[in-house]
C-alpha cells in the first residue's frame, strides 16, 4: 500500500495482523468517513464482513480480528489467529499453523483434533449466518482425499514435451521455428 499522507508505519513493519480482501470496504469506508449502508431502497443488505485496517495504518494493531472466512465454489476456508482451516473441493478439512508453516506443507488436522472440530463448527456457523450460504453448499466435506489438481494448472512433474499445461495441448501439430 502506498499512502504517504496516511500511513504512519515504516515499510515492512506490518507483519502480524492478517488482512483479507473483505477488509477493503470497511477500511475505505472508515478512511473516507463514508458509512456502509445496511439498507437499500426496498431491501435490507447483508452485513459487511471484514474489519477496517485503519488502526494498522496508524501504527497500531487490530484489537480483535474476527475470523477470515471463505467459500468459493466447493473450496472453503477459515483463518483464526495463527490457524487456517481449508477444504479443497469439499475434500477432508486440513489444518495449518500459519506462523510455523506459511506455505501449508504440514497438515495438522490429525494432531489437533479438538482445534479442528472447533474451527469446523465455526466455519459452518459463519457459512450459515454471515455468508448466508444455502444448506446444500454447507454440507459436510468428504472423508476421502483425492489429489489436489485442476485442469487449468500446470503439472510441473512432467517435462515440457509430456503434455505440461495448456501449452503442450495448443502446440500439437504446429510447426516448430
Amino acid at each position: 500500500m502506498h499512502w504517504p499522507a496516511g500511513l504512519k508505519t515504516k515499510p515492512g513493519s506490518i507483519v502480524h495482523d492478517p488482512a483479507h480482501i473483505v477488509d477493503v470496504l470497511p477500511t475505505l469506508s472508515e478512511i473516507c468517513k463514508a458509512p456502509i449502508p445496511n439498507k437499500w431502497p426496498g431491501r435490507e443488505l447483508n452485513p459487511v464482513s471484514g474489519v477496517s485496517l485503519a488502526p494498522i495504518f496508524a501504527g497500531n494493531g487490530l484489537s480483535k480480528r474476527p475470523p477470515i472466512h471463505l467459500m468459493f465454489g466447493a473450496d472453503r476456508g477459515l483463518r483464526i489467529g495463527d490457524w487456517k482451516l481449508v477444504s479443497f473441493k469439499s475434500q477432508p478439512w486440513e489444518l495449518y499453523n500459519m506462523v510455523n508453516d506459511r506455505t501449508e506443507l504440514k497438515n495438522l488436522a490429525s494432531q489437533e483434533p479438538e482445534r479442528l472440530k472447533t474451527m469446523v463448527k465455526e466455519w459452518h456457523r459463519m457459512a450459515e449466518n454471515v455468508l448466508q450460504a444455502p444448506a446444500n453448499k454447507r454440507k459436510p466435506v468428504t472423508t476421502e482425499a483425492i489429489p489436489h489438481t485442476n485442469r487449468e494448472w500446470s503439472d510441473h512433474s512432467k517435462g515440457p514435451t509430456e503434455g505440461n499445461s495448456r501449452r503442450g495441448k495448443n502446440n500439437k501439430g504446429k510447426k516448430k521455428r
